[in-house]
């Protein structure tokens, strides 16, 4: 149950995520958020703060498209 508390912060991060930036597509498996929310620079940060990480590194790594 190592993932437990992961997968609360990947559940809130992709409601987040969907609201706040709705027009990036988030195609990420669970088990990818989790290793982004696992790095050491995210602990302790505010949901805000890892979704605005998060957008960064798909739009930085082609990872999802930019919906209009």
């Amino acid at each position: 149950m190592a993932h437990e508390p992961h997968q609360s912060k990947v559940r809130k991060l992709k409601e987040y995520f969907h609201t706040h930036y709705g027009y990036i597509a988030l195609e990420l498996t669970d088990n990818q958020l989790i290793e982004f929310v696992k790095q050491s620079h995210m602990s302790g940060k505010k949901i805000e703060f890892i979704a605005n990480m998060l957008a960064d590194y798909i739009l930085s790594q082609d990872l999802g498209d930019v919906q209009e």
